[in-house]
């Protein structure tokens, strides 16, 4: 019984990762990025509305200005009035409304009602929102998005917002990988569908003019936003050119065109989100990162931290703690206890973890209320008799059956992984838990998740955070 009680050890604390890290809700390379110096000259002045409710639950609006002259300079040049500004576009993409009453109905519903106040409040025309209308059942390779324009002079400014929170089981596509590409499939899939969205609105809208694309965009939103502004900038032209500043960006390709610096990844190195798909599968993002000072013990770090920490008190009413080091690989980890190779991933594991998130973020309608589904009818539903064949292989298991006759029970969440091995063909999926369990790899998980390091990691990711960041730089 001692080996059992090990194992039963090791699925409890796999069955506790694998929960936080799934309701976790999304190599470095840091690069020295050029800085302007704010100059005083004329120049039209430009207002960003932003309204968000980030990961604290509380409803943040601030404004944030820049102007014409610092839209069109060089894009080479990191200017921190434009970051602040692409932060206020990006946080502003997110779902606003009452999405919850329309989880998985087909409409609006108000969700671009945060972009749109932006985009007014810009005096932006032909603004459109796409994707908006989608239910958040759908765990499309899609993005919701807002593009629109204002002429200065002889010059279009077209804005693209990408959303990066509040979208649902669109969630399961951060695990679609991919391998036959050099970039990340399933952000890929959803830039692809912008690129050509606003290459088909420039050639509509902006004729024989010069355009400045500025693109924008948070967490999954930002890692679209970044492959997109790469092959846009790819294709730039002398009257067509791309400024991007991307926030909490995930890692995107594994083969990043050089010396595209018109790319800003603005990026907290404590948040577990940039450090995903894992670096050692090849993966890097295209453009500058621009990497917030990491803490040590100097006078002068400890006064940056007291700053932000005070920012974030002060947006949120909470106290803000640093995540560790140690908790920034806890996610790059889990992926790795099961796969060392993008190749490996993709070809067993992808369709499990998008097949588990995608039930977690899964919601029928009961009364007037949308709740999860129940995970036998969800499955069943999806997968027919293959998934009754699972569910009762694996709930009925003889192992499985003992331990519970001895009294110990192994978590639910356990089994669905097992079950969902099952559906997929991966063998003696028992197995392939504990043997992750026992690796040198979960040792480290466990370490730092017993020190609280998703409660960290899950700060470190918030708009408010990154917020906090740029209000004290």
């Amino acid at each position: 019984m001692r080996r059992k009680g090990i194992r039963i050890l090791s699925l409890v604390l796999i069955a506790a990762l694998s929960g936080a890290a799934i309701s976790y809700f999304f190599g470095r390379n840091i690069s020295n990025a050029k800085v302007t110096s704010k100059e005083k000259t004329q120049a039209q002045e430009l207002t960003v509305l932003m309204s968000l409710k980030g990961g604290s639950g509380v409803y943040v609006s601030e404004e944030f200005k820049t102007s014409d002259k610092e839209i069109f300079a060089e894009p080479e040049k990191y200017n921190h009035n434009l970051a602040l500004a692409s932060f206020g576009l990006a946080a502003s993409a997110f779902s606003a409304g009452d999405t919850s009453a329309h989880w998985g109905e087909d409409g609006s519903f108000g969700r671009e009602a945060s972009l749109k106040k932006c985009f007014d409040g810009l005096a932006l025309s032909k603004q459109q929102f796409v994707g908006y209308d989608v239910s958040l059942n759908s765990e499309a390779s899609k993005a919701a998005f807002g593009i629109g324009l204002r002429k200065f002079n002889d010059k279009y400014l077209v804005i693209v917002s990408v959303r990066g929170g509040g979208y649902g089981a669109e969630w399961a596509d951060n695990f679609k990988v991919g391998n036959n590409s050099d970039y990340h499939e399933g952000f890929e899939t959803a830039a692809n569908r912008i690129i050509d969205y606003v290459e088909s609105y420039v050639s509509q809208h902006c004729q024989d003019s010069m355009v400045r694309l500025w693109i924008t965009g948070y967490s999954r939103g930002a890692a679209i936003a970044n492959i997109a502004s790469s092959k846009l900038s790819q294709k730039a032209s002398d009257n067509i050119s791309v400024v991007a500043y991307t926030f909490a960006t995930p890692l995107t390709t594994v083969n990043p065109i050089e010396n595209q610096n018109n790319i800003f990844n603005i990026i907290n190195p404590y948040d577990a989100i940039t450090a995903i798909p894992p670096s050692q599968w090849g993966f890097k993002r295209a453009g500058y990162d621009f990497v917030f000072p990491l803490h040590d013990e100097s006078e002068e770090s400890q006064k940056l931290y007291d700053n932000v920490a005070q920012q974030y008190h002060n947006l949120t009413g909470s106290d803000y703690n640093m995540a560790s080091s140690e908790n920034f690989d806890m996610l790059t980890d889990i992926m790795l206890m099961f796969s060392q190779t993008r190749e490996d991933f993709s070809s067993k594991y992808e369709p499990v973890f998008r097949d588990l998130v995608q039930y977690m973020m899964t919601k029928s309608k009961v009364g007037d209320k949308w709740q999860t589904v129940g995970f036998s009818d969800y499955f069943i539903g999806k997968y027919g008799n293959a998934a009754k064949k699972a569910i009762s292989k694996i709930f009925d298991n003889e192992y499985v059956i003992e331990l519970n006759e001895a009294g110990v029970k192994i978590p639910k969440e356990v089994l669905y992984v097992m079950t969902i091995f099952e559906i997929h063909g991966i063998t003696n999926p028992e197995e392939v838990i504990i043997n992750s369990a026992d690796s040198d790899i979960f040792q480290k998980v466990f370490s730092a998740f017993s020190k609280g390091g998703f409660t960290l990691n899950a700060k470190s990711h918030y708009p408010e955070t990154y917020l906090a960041w740029l209000r004290t730089i």
